[in-house]
């Protein structure tokens, strides 16, 4: 089961359902399922991902990426800083994603590069619970296409950054391929600049 997708695409400042931001998941009271962004998700379902007490990382859930010849791939800590980092979760399983990830991988288009086939990142659980971090950066004037593609089986909650700069265009397929007993969570936030264009797919196999 892929379980709720939540996220947003921002340019300007606008009124938004999640109003309120933190990286602290304290901050975020535990859903009971009433709230508006949480009442069409099966809470009982999500394995405590989005209690007072998550399940603790087990088992192993990796991240391997196929990087189209133009494309750099690096990774950043988290207590280090992400580079270029645009979000601030705006939910508890967004905010607990992003205090529990160990490593994130990031992923930079550079500027004026036209890539010559699609960036594959394939995330795979076995079994275990997970959080993780993704970050690509298409910088100014740069085109490219970034595939993700979720397998095997874990109780995983991630965030996506997308950072989209000017005059670049992206475009993104997040492919949900899990085993039927998989549960994720996944926030995609993407910022862009001017005159930048960003296409977004979303399919559900599993």
């Amino acid at each position: 089961m892929s379980a709720g997708l939540q996220g947003a695409i921002e340019s300007a400042p606008v009124t938004r359902l999640h109003e309120h931001r933190s990286y602290d998941p304290a901050d975020f009271a535990v859903p009971g399922g009433r709230e508006e962004e949480w009442r069409f998700t099966p809470l009982r379902r999500l394995r405590g991902l989005h209690t007072d007490s998550p399940p603790a990382p087990a088992g192993q859930v990796t991240v391997e990426v196929d990087p189209a010849p133009e494309v750099k791939i690096s990774t950043a800590e988290r207590a280090g800083g992400l580079p270029g980092r645009s979000f601030i979760p705006s939910d508890r399983v967004s905010a607990q994603a992003y205090a529990s990830f160990d490593e994130a991988t990031v992923i930079t288009i550079p500027a004026e590069a036209e890539t010559s086939r699609p960036t594959v990142v394939t995330v795979t659980g076995d079994g275990g619970t997970g959080y993780g971090h993704l970050l690509v950066q298409a910088e100014p004037f740069s085109r490219a296409v970034v595939v993700l593609d979720y397998r095997g089986s874990a109780t995983y909650a991630d965030n996506v950054e997308l950072v989209v700069g000017d005059s670049a265009s992206l475009s993104v397929v997040s492919l949900q391929d899990w085993a039927d007993d998989a549960v994720h969570l996944s926030y995609h936030y993407a910022t862009l600049g001017r005159d930048a264009r960003l296409r977004h797919a979303a399919v559900t196999l599993g």
